[in-house]
């Protein structure tokens, strides 16, 4: 078993170069598409030869096979969905010098709770319906053993939610050090800076304040149990599903992102081109995190220069540095497989068109940028309004 040693304008697509009206097109698109109950007929098959099928075994293999991938890649141990909140002080932007007054504070801390509040309770009434299923009912597959952790230095502001989750021991409330301010961007990577009260777990999922779960976690940690890491491309990255880096010069502007990667490679090793990951929804498989945690001075070094202009910084502002970082740390090591989730498990941001028909995420991570939006339609997150006058004062989470 492998075990980690801790050592731009948009602009709308034109369809004026076709020679038909889009309508038309769209109609003789539709007029060409075979029904999928029809499919037998056009392979020359008659409906009368079809054989029948059990589908519930076919898909019991899938989830057995899915099953010995991970245990054969050491991914069978503990699991636990990791939230974490620093108190919000200092410096509201990256290289910034504006400052929170107390109140200012309070406000934002009383919206990061209500989201994570929000988040959290999403997951825990998905895990009581799974708990509460008659046993007869059960998938053959069927585990409860994922821990859910809340690490925070305040963790009084959430000690209401220990008393009312109504199912004892749900969720550990872990306090840590409060941050230290000192630290370029400390806001965006304490989730990172924590990472050490997890040492204890083989894989763990890190959820932002800004997701809400619509289906069972167990989902993910099945089917994402392979790679040592999974995430979602940073929006408007080449394998984003939503928009691009616009203009002439868009794929050499990206291709820079990975040159940067490249250049902190030290000569004559070697390392990997990493997935350029939105850090929202992370998961680390076969104890990477703590692998990620013996380089915290690489991360925190190398967003410092970044800042300080004594690193190659291919990025327009300041805003994702973090993630920058991010990417260079994991580009460092070269036996290390990177993957994705698909967008249908986890959506990003609010709106995604992967779901505009038909929303079934097992996890959505709306994003701050589509807060608002996301606020008005979906009504568990009703209770964010009362925040939205603040929308300036909060500590954007991407």
């Amino acid at each position: 078993m492998k075990r980690w040693k801790k050592s731009g304008v948009e602009e709308e697509l034109k369809l004026s170069t076709f020679n038909n009206e889009p309508k038309e097109i769209y109609s003789r698109f539709s007029t060409a598409m075979i029904p999928f109950d029809q499919i037998f007929l056009s392979s020359g098959l008659s409906p009368n030869r079809r054989t029948t099928f059990d589908t519930e075994k076919i898909y019991s293999r899938l989830k057995e096979t899915r099953q010995r991938a991970g245990e054969k890649r050491g991914n069978a141990g503990r699991k636990c969905i990791y939230y974490c909140f620093n108190s919000a002080d200092g410096r509201t932007a990256p290289a910034s010098d504006v400052k929170l007054s107390d109140a200012e504070k309070i406000s934002v801390n009383l919206k990061e709770k209500e989201r994570i509040r929000i988040s959290m309770y999403s997951l825990f009434s998905i895990m009581v319906k799974k708990m509460t299923t008659p046993p007869d009912q059960r998938d053959s597959f069927f585990v409860d053993d994922i821990d859910v952790i809340l690490a925070t230095d305040i963790p009084e502001l959430f000690a209401d939610m220990v008393e009312t989750v109504g199912v004892e021991g749900y969720f550990e409330l872990i306090e840590i050090p409060p941050s230290d301010k000192s630290i370029p961007n400390w806001q965006y990577i304490g989730r990172w800076l924590n990472l050490n009260v997890l040492e204890k777990y083989d894989r763990v999922l890190y959820v932002d304040s800004d997701t809400i779960w619509h289906d069972d976690p167990q989902l993910l940690f099945d089917k994402y149990n392979v790679a040592e890491v999974y995430g979602r491309e940073e929006i408007g990255f080449p394998m984003d599903t939503n928009t691009g880096v616009y203009g002439k010069d868009g794929r050499y502007l990206l291709d820079m992102v990975d040159a940067g990667i490249v250049s902190e490679w030290t000569s004559p090793q070697h390392g990997t081109i990493s997935p350029k990951y939105c850090m929202g929804v992370m998961l680390f498989n076969n104890r990477f995190h703590n692998y990620v945690y013996s380089r915290i001075e690489y991360l925190k070094s190398c967003i410092q220069k970044c800042i300080d202009g004594e690193q190659f910084y291919p990025l327009p502002n300041l805003r994702i540095v973090d993630e920058y970082a991010m990417w260079c740390l994991l580009g460092q090591i070269t036996d290390v497989s990177y993957d994705y989730f698909s967008p249908q498990d986890v959506s990003m941001p609010y709106g995604e068109k992967k779901h505009a028909d038909y929303y079934n995420p097992v996890l959505l991570h709306y994003t701050t940028s589509k807060e608002k939006e996301a606020v008005e339609n979906i009504p568990e997150l009703e209770e964010l309004k009362k925040y939205m006058n603040n929308e300036d004062l909060t500590i954007e989470t991407i």
